[in-house]
This record gives structure tokens, sequence and C-alpha cells, in this order.
């Protein structure tokens, strides 16, 4: 089997933060053993603005006050600057298979930013087979 085919993804769609909100991406990690989530910071006029908020949380359901933070998954200390062009990728790698079904990466903005978050779920228990099954617009095989 090759891993990369037992894979699928989730993205929340490119956002433009207001400061101080909250985004967050819930990811659903039932019948896939690793997941990969990175955030995509985007440029900011001022570098000193970074996030006050770069986490990863875990829950058995989607309830949002039924997640915890999980200890030692904080990029808010790691990024102490922006870049003023290009942009900043910070990345979990998770093995799933010990955690709570439902992952939920947040992002908090000091001030308005365009930022993305992506989760790529792999080690299916069953490979999808199908662009839907992946969560993709189109798939090919080479």
């Amino acid at each position: 089997m090759v891993e990369a085919q037992t894979s699928k993804k989730i993205a929340l769609d490119p956002t433009a933060a207001t400061a101080n909100s909250t985004t967050t991406l819930t990811i659903d990690c039932a019948t896939f053993d690793y997941c990969t989530i990175d955030v995509q910071l985007g440029h900011v006029s001022n570098a000193s603005n970074v996030p006050t908020v770069i986490q990863l949380a875990e829950s058995d359901v989607t309830n949002a006050s039924t997640f915890v933070n999980i200890t030692g998954a904080s990029h808010t200390s790691n990024v102490t600057a922006l870049p003023t062009t290009g942009c900043t990728i910070c990345t979990w790698d998770v093995s799933t298979i010990a955690r709570k079904r439902f992952l939920q990466a947040s992002v908090s903005p000091q001030a308005a930013e365009v930022l993305a978050i992506v989760a790529n779920l792999s080690r299916a228990e069953q490979s999808p087979t199908t662009a839907t099954a992946k969560n993709v617009a189109a798939w090919i095989v080479l």
C-alpha cells in the first residue's frame, strides 16, 4: 500500500481573521492513525503582531466547551515575529492512535491577518478510493 493514497485532507478556507478573534479547524480523526496540521500565517505590516494563541486541543465530541489543550502542543511561544512579506507555517505531526477522536487547531491573531489551516489525515484503516472520500476536488495517481 502506498501511504500517500491512504490519506484525506481537511481545510479551512483562507480566512481574513479579525484582531483578537479565534479561528479554528476541527478534525475528525476516526479511522486514521496520523495527522499533519499546517497553519499558514500571512504577512503583516508589523512583524511583532504575532498571534496570541496557536494551539492544538482534543476532545471525544465536537462541542466547543469540551476541547482540552494538548500539553506541549502550543506554537504560541515558537513564533516570535511574522514576516512583512511571504508567510509563516507552523506544523503539528500527530499520532492519533492514543488521542481523542477530534483534534482542533486554534489561532488568535493580535491584528487582522489572513490565515489558513490544513489537516492531512493519513494511515487510514481503509484507503479512500474516490476524490470525494479523500475530500478533494480532483485526484490523480501517477
